[in-house]
């Protein structure tokens, strides 16, 4: 049987210091991409809603939630205290109003059923204890009509582009991103854990942009709409391995009728 990496300690200081900066620093375009996709394909981009993001780490993709969509009211969870407190801090900094960081578990949310229009995850669905639950969880807190949208790198990386995006990307965040890629959940398995869940509308697309290619009915609508396309690209620009390791993000959508 092989055994499974550890995670990272996220109650370890250091550890979370360190995961704030590199992680500001490498996936800066592909929170924003997240962020757009979700509150463009939810419809949030045209109207006041409620957003929560699991396992939000530091806030990153909060934030750029909330900047996407000032009059939306977004929360921020995560299992580590530690982690909710940096994410404070940082939006105590910034003067955000109208946003919440929680401590709390993916498995159960503290949160009563249909409290949220869209409910995403970046980065995080592997280090969650029971992957089917927290789907479960999420789809019980998003309103009819409302999206669940979770992203995270796939188990399928291949051992030699592995070792390539290793290579490439920055020092201080190589152990994080190791970690990652031998613990992340392959394709096949991703379906199969939407499958077990019983919810019925779903749907995995794979590779960067939220799995969607530019040139796509859906992108097109969206940008006549006001969708920041250009200004998407060129937050991934020079970043050759982050968007080589992005051809294999899954990108799970949970749609509630």
């Amino acid at each position: 049987m092989i055994q499974k990496p550890t995670p990272p300690d996220w109650s370890d200081a250091p550890v979370v210091e360190n995961y704030t900066d590199f992680s500001r620093e490498a996936f800066w375009g592909a929170y924003h991409w997240q962020a757009a996709v979700g509150l463009y394909r939810s419809g949030l981009h045209k109207t006041k809603g409620d957003v929560l993001d699991i396992g939000c780490g530091p806030g990153w993709l909060t934030f750029i939630l909330k900047d996407m969509s000032p009059e939306a009211f977004c929360c921020g969870l995560d299992l580590s205290e530690e982690m909710v407190e940096a994410a404070q801090t940082i939006a105590q900094q910034k003067q955000y109003t109208d946003l919440r960081f929680v401590q709390g578990d993916a498995g159960q949310l503290p949160f009563p059923d249909n409290s949220f229009d869209l409910v995403t995850s970046c980065f995080s669905f592997r280090l969650w204890d029971d992957q089917i639950r927290g789907l479960q969880e999420a789809y019980r807190v998003v309103r009819p009509g409302g999206l669940v949208y979770i992203a995270d790198i796939s188990g399928d990386v291949p051992l030699e582009q592995r070792e390539q995006i290793l290579d490439a990307a920055p020092q201080s965040g190589r152990t994080f991103l190791k970690l990652a890629m031998e613990m992340g959940i392959p394709e096949a398995e991703v379906r199969e854990l939407a499958t077990k869940t019983g919810i019925p509308v779903w749907e995995c697309r794979i590779g960067g942009m939220g799995g969607y290619l530019p040139t796509q009915r859906e992108v097109l609508d969206w940008v006549g709409e006001g969708f920041p396309l250009r200004h998407l690209y060129s937050l991934v620009q020079g970043k050759d391995w982050a968007r080589e390791l992005g051809k294999y993000w899954f990108h799970l959508y949970l749609e509630k009728p």
